[in-house]
């Protein structure tokens, strides 16, 4: 009798230890099998699009795979903005999102989960974003806005709207009333807009701080403003085109005496034409600064031309007496030609024609050895000792050999670059 209470207080034990164990693994996704290239997507929703007098103080997702849990803090949006942080608990594959005040009476909420969120085992970011909208009273706001962003890569790119109160506030110094977020194909969708007058602005919001840094950020502007003087309507194709802002003011880098007669100055970008009175410009002369008084600028004068590669015709150039073959010219045809020169060059192309001139760079480019194939050049997968270290860091190699070889090439790594941009190549 003792014995039989003994096994059976072992096999309780052992029960009790097996669902102690079970109670407390992590629940994690299947692994093996092929690469998963599927993006998440949200299943279902609670409360559903459109309820109204919803008296309950939390939002319910469930998504259609295990997702990245920090990735999905940081692509819930929220109109009116929230300022106090969420509560977020995970059950699976599902989300509990818990606002931490009561929410306002006879409001509507417009939630945003932005495409950043991405799958737990490869990181596949979801292609649209998805809107759904809830009110506490016993009416919703229905407009909708929708358009896209044109952009090299515009998934990500969140959309601010601002419900004008004045014309004069400079809005991009503030959150966005409402948000919304462009996906894979650029396409945005942004509803729950009451009756007023929006203006929206596309943002690469490079640091998701949901403001606008003009020193770091893309921009897009719309063309116009966006009125609704309903509850129910919809407007389309507010489309927007990222550019970056300059803010920043031109930097003189260096001063270069080209002959006795010419100073040729450079800046970090382009400059006005209006600097050309250089009221602010003087030399040095050892002993003192004086101010000079130029004559005319290549840029504006005719005195000095260089043909434009969009206007110039295809016929031969001939130096004469007022358009001789002279330093700058040289240098001219160095820069299209090649990356750069040096003193002894152009003394050297001086002495030729401009014919003779082309003739001699053709002929260097066309009788540069072609760059080595590499020892793993030709080799296949069963080549290689490690592929995924070897190959990654031989690819890293020939890219460092060829482009030190296209850069001391220069007609033939001009040329290179050309037929770069018509014949393109992928690897495999």
């Amino acid at each position: 009798m003792v014995k039989i209470r003994k096994e059976i207080k072992t096999l309780f034990l052992f029960s009790l230890l097996i669902l102690l164990f079970n109670g407390c693994a992590n629940q994690l996704p299947p692994g093996g099998g092929d690469i998963d290239r599927t993006p998440p997507e949200i299943v279902s929703v609670y409360p559903v699009d459109g309820t109204i007098n919803y008296k309950e103080n939390y939002f319910e997702l469930e998504f259609s795979e295990y997702v990245d849990k920090r990735s999905f803090k940081d692509a819930v949006f929220i109109s009116p903005y929230i300022t106090s942080p969420l509560e977020i608990q995970w059950s699976g594959t599902t989300v509990t999102v818990t606002f931490p005040d009561l929410l306002k009476p006879s409001t509507t909420y417009v939630v945003t989960i932005g495409t950043d969120v991405v799958d737990y085992n490869n990181k596949n970011r979801m292609a649209q974003a998805l809107t759904f909208s809830f009110s506490t009273g016993d009416e919703i706001f229905k407009n909708v806005i929708s358009g896209k962003v044109y952009s090299a890569k515009p998934s990500g790119v969140l959309i601010f709207a601002y419900k004008i109160k004045n014309d004069t506030t400079d809005y991009l110094q503030y959150k966005p009333d409402f948000i919304s977020q462009a996906g894979f194909d650029g396409f945005f969708r942004m509803k729950g807009l009451s009756k007023g007058t929006f203006r929206l602005f596309a943002i690469d919001d490079k640091f998701r701080d949901l403001l606008f840094q003009s020193n770091q950020d893309k921009i897009g502007i719309p063309f116009k403003d966006i009125k609704f003087e309903s509850n129910d309507s919809s407007f389309e194709k507010l489309n927007f085109f990222l550019t970056e802002i300059d803010t920043s003011k031109p930097l003189f880098i260096k001063a270069v005496m080209t002959d006795n007669l010419h100073l040729l100055l450079s800046f970090n970008k382009e400059i006005k034409y209006e600097l050309k009175n250089f009221n602010d410009f003087y030399l040095y002369n050892g002993n003192k600064f004086i101010k000079p008084k130029p004559k005319y600028f290549p840029a504006m004068d005719t005195s000095i031309t260089f043909p434009s590669c969009n206007t110039a015709t295809l016929d031969a150039y001939f130096p004469n007496g007022t358009n001789p073959w002279d330093v700058l010219k040289a240098k001219h045809v160095f820069r299209r030609l090649g990356f750069s020169t040096n003193q002894t060059q152009v003394d050297d192309a001086l002495s030729l024609t401009p014919s003779e001139l082309i003739d001699n760079l053709v002929d260097t480019a066309s009788s540069l050895p072609p760059t080595a194939t590499p020892v793993w050049g030709n080799w296949s997968f069963s080549d290689f000792t490690d592929y995924q270290t070897e190959n990654e860091q031989y690819i890293k190699d020939w890219l460092i050999q060829t482009t030190n070889d296209f850069l001391a090439e220069d007609l033939r790594g001009r040329m290179v670059a050309f037929w770069i941009n018509h014949f393109v190549t992928g690897l495999e």
